[in-house]
Order: C-alpha cells, then sequence, then structure tokens
C-alpha cells in the first residue's frame, strides 16, 4: 500500500468518525436540555475538551489531506485533551475540572502582566483574576498542590 492509498483510507476512517461524532454531540446534546438544569464545572470541562479534541481533530484531517508538518503539533494537542480528559473524568466532584480552570487563568494573568500594553489589560487581567480567586474558594490547598506539581 502506497503512503497516498493509507492516507485516503485513514481519511475515509476520519470521515466516519467525525460523523459519528456529530451524532453522539446531538444526541448528548439534546439530552442535557431536556434535563433542564446548570451544567456542574466538571461537565462545562468535560465538554469543553472533547470539543477541543474533536476540533483539533478536524485541523489534524485538513493539514494531513494537504501533506502539512503542522499535523504533528495537532497530535501534540489531542494527546494533551485527552490527559486532561481523562483527569477530570476520575474525580466525581469539580475539583479537578476548576484546578484545570484555574490553571487556564493563571495563563491569562501571566499573559496580561507581561504585556502591559495591551489593550483592556488592566480590565482583563482583573476579570480573570476574580475568576481565578472564585475557582479556587475552597480548594485553595488542592490548588497549591496542583500547581507545584504541574
Amino acid at each position: 500500500m502506497t503512503n497516498h492509498e493509507k492516507l485516503e483510507y485513514f481519511i475515509e476512517i476520519s470521515d466516519k468518525t467525525k460523523k459519528l461524532t456529530k451524532i453522539i454531540i446531538y444526541k448528548i446534546s439534546r439530552q442535557i436540555e431536556t434535563q433542564n438544569r446548570e451544567l456542574t464545572w466538571r461537565e462545562k470541562v468535560i465538554f469543553g475538551l472533547a470539543r477541543k479534541g474533536f476540533l483539533t481533530f478536524e485541523c489534524l484531517e485538513e493539514d494531513a489531506r494537504k501533506g502539512r508538518g503542522e499535523a504533528q503539533h495537532h497530535l501534540k494537542t489531542l494527546v494533551e485533551c485527552f490527559m486532561y480528559y481523562r483527569w477530570v473524568i476520575q474525580d466525581d466532584s469539580d475539583t479537578n475540572a476548576k484546578l484545570l480552570l484555574a490553571k487556564t487563568c493563571k495563563g491569562k494573568i501571566s499573559f496580561f502582566n507581561k504585556n502591559p500594553g495591551y489593550p483592556e489589560k488592566t480590565e482583563l487581567s482583573t476579570k480573570w483574576e476574580e475568576f481565578f480567586n472564585n475557582l479556587i474558594h475552597g480548594i485553595k490547598e488542592n490548588w497549591n498542590e496542583f500547581e507545584k506539581n504541574h
């Protein structure tokens, strides 16, 4: 089998995977809508990671179709999403989800601190700080341990 034939084979599998994923997303979305409830932080982060993984998969496929080397970067992102996804679903509470979101907040805060000329820097930095503090409220010890190891 030539490389081109392999690529075509994998793209066919990818197309089928995307179709199945869209069906699953539709069914899960409908089920959540009928429950008429607020999602937990855990659920929001799980869905967010799944969405990021799916969109990254689409980018991977597009770059693979065009023979771009950037496809390797998408594989790294997919693995990272999967690792965080597995870590968040292992915790039945919202703690791991909040810790992961808090890590993201810290990254945003760091960006604004390193870019003082960024438009609306003060307002945005303050909002990210408030969001961070709300997330770690009640789990400060968990955050300190998490931050040490990540």
